[in-house]
């Protein structure tokens, strides 16, 4: 796994982005279905 080293933070990276800008869309959709 050595040679991923260099992905890894790059990819935890894009991941950390993908949720934080879906994390509003989806407490929306939440609170909504809730409601």
């Amino acid at each position: 796994m050595a040679y991923n080293d260099g992905l890894k933070p790059k990819l935890l990276s894009q991941a950390l982005r993908l949720v934080e800008g879906n994390r509003a869309a989806f407490e929306e959709a939440w609170n909504e279905h809730f409601a």
